[in-house]
């Protein structure tokens, strides 16, 4: 599965630290949709999926909710988790 980030590929990095945080991808991939709906090139879709894909992978624990950022021990936060189950429910 293809590695995703808020901005692939990677120009710099953040200089708060260097996580990949689950909002900023599902964000990435809402605007993703929208161009696809705009414009109804079928690769906006495409990769849309693909990086919904990933993050569900990603970022899902075993307790059912979505982790806020990729690997070590899972935080949870409540903005992450709304703005991932808003783009599922699209």
């Amino acid at each position: 599965m293809k590695n995703y980030c808020a901005i692939e590929p990677i120009i710099s990095k953040p200089s708060v630290d260097e996580k990949i945080y689950l909002k900023e991808n599902v964000g990435v991939d809402n605007a993703m949709m929208l161009l696809w709906a705009a414009t109804n090139k079928e690769e906006y879709l495409s990769e849309g999926k693909e990086m919904l894909d990933y993050a569900l992978y990603t970022f899902s624990t075993d307790r059912g909710i979505y982790s806020r950022e990729e690997g070590s021990e899972p935080i949870f936060s409540f903005e992450d988790a709304i703005k991932t189950f808003k783009l599922l429910k699209q």
